[in-house]
């Protein structure tokens, strides 16, 4: 089960990383593309035309008002609420990879926690990432059922191929 809790938090943790990247790369782009758009409207030639196709027909007046507003949204939603996001999807990578780890050392709970909050973590500041970290709800959840170890089974004579440890040797000095 922990193997499986593992390779799952690691492609999950691969996933997050990868979508961070693109994001992070492609913030550049989207940032000067809509600073060129800002400069558009600031040119005195679109807004003197913005003005007289108003001026000529005022019933588009809302019309163009809600097309600049559904423009500019959009734009914001791209570049800067987006672009918010790959830290946290860089975070979530990081927070999984600890948690295959944890899952490895037997600390179920520990991993499920983890994982848990680096599904929740990026969507908060953009619900859409959650499809992002959301392969990593299936090794939270596998994560519950991972057994911990016992305390003194290798001293004991318990079973099992984790508990089998063997006594380190004197060094001679």
């Amino acid at each position: 089960m922990r193997r499986l809790v593992i390779v799952l938090a690691l492609l999950g943790a691969l996933l997050s990383g990868g979508i961070g990247l693109l994001r992070m790369v492609s913030h550049e782009k989207n940032k000067a593309a809509a600073e060129a758009d800002r400069r558009q409207f600031e040119d005195p030639g679109t807004r003197l035309t913005l003005m007289l196709a108003v001026a000529l027909k005022p019933e588009t007046r809302d019309e163009v008002r809600r097309t600049l507003d559904k423009y500019n949204e959009q734009r914001y939603d791209l570049v800067y609420r987006r672009a918010r996001t790959f830290p946290f999807l860089f975070g979530a990578a990081a927070l999984a990879m600890m948690a295959g780890i944890l899952a490895g050392r037997r600390h179920g709970y520990s991993a499920a926690a983890l994982l848990a909050g680096t599904f929740v973590a990026p969507g908060i500041l953009y619900p859409p990432a959650l499809f992002v970290t959301s392969p990593l709800l299936l090794p939270a959840f596998l994560a519950l059922f991972i057994r911990p170890a016992q305390p003194g089974a290798a001293a004991h004579g318990g079973g099992g191929r984790d508990a089998q440890v063997r006594p380190r040797r004197a060094s001679r000095l």
